[in-house]
C-alpha cells in the first residue's frame, strides 16, 4: 500500500475518532441540561407577592397573622395566612390585585394554579403546584376596621390665559376637582359646565387678572373700586372662594384694606393664597414626591387643601390610582 494512501487512511480514521469523541460530549451534555429539575415554587415566595399587594392596599401589620397547624392534612402546609380586610375596601379589587401579581410573573406562572372560594365570612385562594397545596391565603371582611386615611382637596389653578378648551379637558376627569382662576368673562361661559359635573371652581385676585371689568386699580375712585367688588361678587357668586396673592400690587397698595372690606360687605372674605399648599416642582418625580409627603404626613388629621398648576396635573394623573387604593380620598373644597 503506498504510504500516501496509508496516511490519508490514518488522518480519515484520526477525524472519525474526533468527530465520534465530540458527538459523545455532546450527547452527555444535552442529557445533562434535560435532566435538570425545574425549581419549586416555594410557599414563601407566595407570601411575598401577596405581601407587596397588601401593602399597596394600607393593610395594617397587625391585621395579618399566620395561623400554624399542630397537625395537618397537607404534608405541604405549615400554616395558613389569615387577613382581616377592613370596611372601606372592596375585595374583589383586592383578589383582582392578588390574581395579576402572579400572572404578570412569570416565575409564579410555571405550573402554579389559584382557586378563590367563598365559605362562609372567608374568601380563601389556594395555591396549587402539580396538585401540592403550597399556601392558603383566608380574607376575612372585619366591619370595625377602617384604614388610616388621607384626605386632600385639590385646587387647580388656571392663568388668564386659559381656553375653554383647557377646561374641558379637566371636566372629562373623574375626580372631584376645584378649579382656580382669576375673574374673567370667559369663566361666565364655561362655569355652568363645572357645576354641572360636580366639580367647583374658586377665584384668585393676582397681578394675573387682564379683563378689565374686573381690574381693580390703586388710581380708582372708592365708587369704581365698590362698583367692581360689586360686579366680581355678583357675577361669580356660586364660587367657592374668593383668594388673592398676598404679593400682589392689590395687597400691597393703600386701596386693599377697603376694598376687603367691600368684599367683605357683599358676602365675600378674601383668603391670602398662602393657606394653600403648594404643590410643585422641577420634574414629575418631584411633584409626585411632595404629593407624597402631605399624603403621609395627612393620615387622619382631616381634610387639606392642596394647590397645583394645571401644567403640572397631567404627572400628578400617574400616582393618583395607588393614592386610591390606599383608602386616601380626593374631596370637594
Amino acid at each position: 500500500m503506498p504510504s500516501s494512501l496509508k496516511s490519508k487512511i490514518i488522518i480519515g480514521l484520526l477525524g472519525l475518532a474526533l468527530l465520534l469523541l465530540l458527538m459523545n460530549v455532546s450527547v452527555e451534555l444535552l442529557s445533562k441540561k434535560s435532566s435538570v429539575k425545574k425549581i419549586q415554587i416555594t410557599g414563601s415566595e407566595i407570601l411575598g407577592n401577596i405581601v407587596q399587594v397588601l401593602n399597596s392596599y394600607n393593610i395594617e401589620q397587625n391585621w395579618r397573622k399566620k395561623i400554624f397547624f399542630r397537625r395537618s392534612k397537607y404534608k405541604s402546609l405549615k400554616y395558613i395566612y389569615r387577613v382581616k380586610t377592613p370596611r372601606d375596601l372592596l375585595l374583589p379589587f383586592l383578589i383582582r390585585d392578588i390574581l395579576w401579581q402572579f400572572e404578570k410573573n412569570p416565575r409564579m406562572e410555571e405550573g402554579l394554579s389559584i382557586s378563590v372560594n367563598k365559605e362562609r365570612a372567608k374568601t380563601i385562594l389556594k395555591f396549587r403546584n402539580e396538585g401540592h397545596l403550597l399556601f392558603r391565603l383566608d380574607l376575612i371582611s372585619d366591619k370595625k376596621l377602617i384604614r388610616k386615611h388621607s384626605e386632600i382637596a385639590l385646587i387647580v389653578r388656571f392663568k388668564s390665559g386659559f381656553s375653554e378648551k383647557d377646561i374641558r379637558k379637566f371636566l372629562a376627569y373623574r375626580y372631584q376637582l376645584t378649579f382656580l382662576f382669576p375673574p374673567d368673562t370667559k369663566l361666565l361661559a364655561i362655569k355652568k359646565e363645572i357645576l354641572q359635573v360636580d366639580k367647583e371652581y374658586a377665584l384668585l385676585y393676582s397681578d394675573d387678572v387682564s379683563d378689565e371689568n374686573y381690574l381693580l386699580e390703586p388710581a380708582y375712585s372708592k365708587a369704581q373700586l365698590s362698583h367692581v367688588v360689586f360686579t366680581i361678587s355678583r357675577d361669580f357668586n356660586d364660587a367657592v372662594a374668593f383668594y388673592y396673592e398676598p404679593k400682589s400690587r392689590l395687597a400691597r397698595s393703600p386701596i386693599f384694606n377697603f376694598v376687603s372690606d367691600k368684599f367683605r360687605k357683599n358676602g365675600r372674605r378674601l383668603i391670602p393664597l398662602t393657606k394653600l399648599h403648594y404643590l410643585h416642582g422641577s420634574s414629575e418625580n418631584e411633584i409626585i414626591s411632595r404629593f407624597k409627603f402631605f399624603e403621609k404626613s395627612g393620615l387622619n388629621i382631616g381634610k387639606r387643601r392642596l394647590l397645583i398648576n394645571a401644567e403640572d396635573f397631567d404627572a400628578l394623573l400617574k400616582y393618583l390610582p395607588a393614592y386610591f387604593k390606599k383608602g386616601n380620598l380626593l374631596l370637594q373644597f
